[in-house]
């Protein structure tokens, strides 16, 4: 084992390859994207060989969204510069957006050391330590060697072929396919790593990009976010009165940031309502920490309870035993008397059982956010039975989400800011969200419908997207905005968002709802919004847009947009 252990350090020395160096090749080796991807994209963006390559890279900023529910843009700043002196010392206001915060990331770093000791880690690990995050230990896939905690080590993610078998030492060969992408040292063992999968098991200290990790800063409020992600609740100008329906809502960052803007909002048009409603927020977030601390206090009991001393373990399991074979002696004992009653109480049971059903089928008419099954007559038995959803008259937002595990995670970020009394989180299908509501009920209607991707950034993950699955994206995308449609008021404003490069998605998709619904309106920038579009670039000619329609659109091309990920944006406006 020592003998190879030098043989590894002998090889270290020829590899790692560096992060510049791989992410500035041009080869297909490099590409994160199949070549029939590629040859389309390079015929329909002009920049593609440069967009290509600015994918493997972060943005060159970290922007935060600041809250502003119980300080100013200003005090939080001064409150982060207080608070978190070393971190946040070159944060400062964004000169457009007035709740935006922005820290200027630094050149690249092509100086970092290379440890004897490394870690690989996978893709999706790599991405999130070259934004700023620490190692987790389910992201390490393999390790050189054996290693105590404190010692430092190497971070490099295997980016050209499958990932090293998990657990496993790595081999020679396998040192040959790494890029090095950090260095940090360890706050586990290799031991530790295999078996507890949880935890953070190496803290960066550097790193080819030198972002800093703010999930600790200011959380309920201070939320990091993509510069245009926060653009598009800017564009959709909610206003207090409004009627506002996000059709895919979680993770809920777009959410969030469209019930603080009306609450804002609110300030100056609604003075005792705004009042009223940022007693609540703060009083709602006051339960939240609250929550939050003992449910953390649970978490260190369970922890303190896996690491209790052997002799205390062994007398807990000795009382589940007894524990398990007391419940089944009554289980035995209880199994007999009901085969002696089973003969004279036959009816009573299936008395019972009817009446369980009944209840059965009467409470699954009722869902857990309010949504009422309405009964109808014999002669529409056949006929789907409509929904109709009942939700406070104090609520702005309704933000929808279908997925059961994404819909928690929606919820959890609307309650982490206090506004649950302003936005609804609701568990349905957003292409039918007319059956709940109606047609023409929303004001204002945001659609980041689910998309290719493709912009994000950055990417160090091969992409399986070939160009029918994209073509599948765009035809989705279609039946969301042709509900959309048909959910906004007359003199309504849709905003429609994508994360993703994809002229299919994005250029193709606004022209087909333009030439599909004829009085719907694609807006251009005016005196509010021109700021906003100057924020990024106009959009592709040649994919279903003419000349002055894609100067209406905005489109952030990463490779010229260095602070952002690939993004796209539209607003229409459906005529009265």
């Amino acid at each position: 084992r020592d003998d190879r252990d030098m043989a590894f350090r002998i090889e270290l020395k020829a590899h790692p390859m560096d992060f510049s160096s791989w992410s500035s090749s041009s080869s297909s080796s490099s590409s994160v994207l199949l070549d029939e991807v590629r040859e389309y994209f390079t015929n329909s963006i002009p920049n593609f060989p440069e967009v290509e390559r600015s994918l493997h890279l972060p943005p060159n900023v970290t922007t935060m969204r600041v809250s502003r529910t119980s300080m100013s843009t200003v005090e939080t700043l001064a409150t982060m510069k207080q608070d978190f002196p070393t971190k946040c010392a070159a944060v400062h206001p964004h000169p457009l957006l007035p709740d935006v915060l922005v820290l200027d990331g630094d050149p690249i770093n092509n100086n970092m050391t290379i440890h004897p000791t490394i870690v690989a880690v996978d893709g999706k690990c790599g991405e999130a330590v070259l934004r700023g995050s620490d190692v987790f230990a389910p992201g390490i896939r393999s390790v050189s060697n054996k290693y105590p905690i404190g010692v430092d080590i190497s971070v490099c993610v295997v980016v050209d072929s499958p990932a090293p078998l998990k657990g496993s030492l790595l081999k020679a060969d396998e040192i040959r396919k790494l890029v090095h992408i950090a260095n940090g040292i360890a706050t586990m063992s290799r031991y530790d790593v295999v078996q507890k999968q949880q935890g953070v098991a190496v803290e960066v200290k550097e790193c080819v990009f030198r972002h800093a990790a703010f999930h600790d800063v200011l959380p309920e409020t201070v939320f990091l976010q993509n510069l245009p992600s926060m653009i598009v609740s800017h564009l959709l100008q909610p206003k207090w009165g409004d009627k506002v329906l996000d059709m895919c809502a979680a993770p809920g960052g777009k959410t969030t940031h469209l019930g603080l803007l009306m609450l804002h909002n609110a300030q100056q048009s609604a003075p005792e309502e705004y009042q009223q409603q940022q007693a609540q927020v703060r009083e709602r977030q006051r339960e939240y920490q609250k929550q939050k601390r003992e449910g953390k206090q649970d978490e260190e009991q369970r922890d303190a309870s896996r690491s209790a001393p052997e002799e205390h373990q062994q007398q807990q399991q000795a009382q589940v035993r007894e524990c398990q074979r007391e419940y089944q002696k009554q289980k035995r004992e209880g199994k007999q008397d009901e085969e002696r009653d089973a003969s004279q109480s036959a009816p009573e049971v299936r008395g019972c059982q009817k009446q369980k059903r009944e209840g059965k089928q009467e409470e699954d008419q009722h869902d857990q956010f309010g949504a009422v099954r309405e009964k109808t007559g014999p002669e529409n038995e056949q006929k789907a039975k409509p929904i109709t959803v009942t939700v406070s008259p104090f609520v702005k937002v309704i933000a929808l989400e279908r997925s059961q595990p994404r819909w928690r995670e929606l919820k959890t970020c609307v309650e982490r800011f206090g506004l649950q009394d302003l936005i609804a989180t609701l568990k349905l299908d957003a292409t039918t969200v007319t059956e709940h509501f109606g047609n023409a009920y929303f004001d204002k209607i945001l659609l980041d419908p689910p998309c290719s991707g493709l912009g994000l950034r950055p990417r160090l993950r091969k992409d399986t997207s070939d160009l029918k699955h994209l073509r599948g994206f765009a035809e989705y995308q279609r039946t969301f905005l042709t509900t959309a449609y048909h959910a906004l008021k007359p003199g309504g404003r849709l905003v429609y968002s994508t994360c993703t490069i994809n002229p299919m998605e994005n250029e193709e998709n606004v022209g087909w709802f333009l030439n599909n619904f004829p009085n719907v309106k694609l807006l251009g920038p005016t005196t509010e919004t021109e700021g906003l579009y100057r924020l990024g670039g106009p959009g592709l000619l040649g994919c279903g847009l003419g000349v002055g329609e894609v100067e209406k659109v905005i489109r952030f091309d990463p490779a010229v947009h260095l602070h952002s990920i690939g993004f796209f944006l539209a607003a229409f406006e459906k005529a009265g």
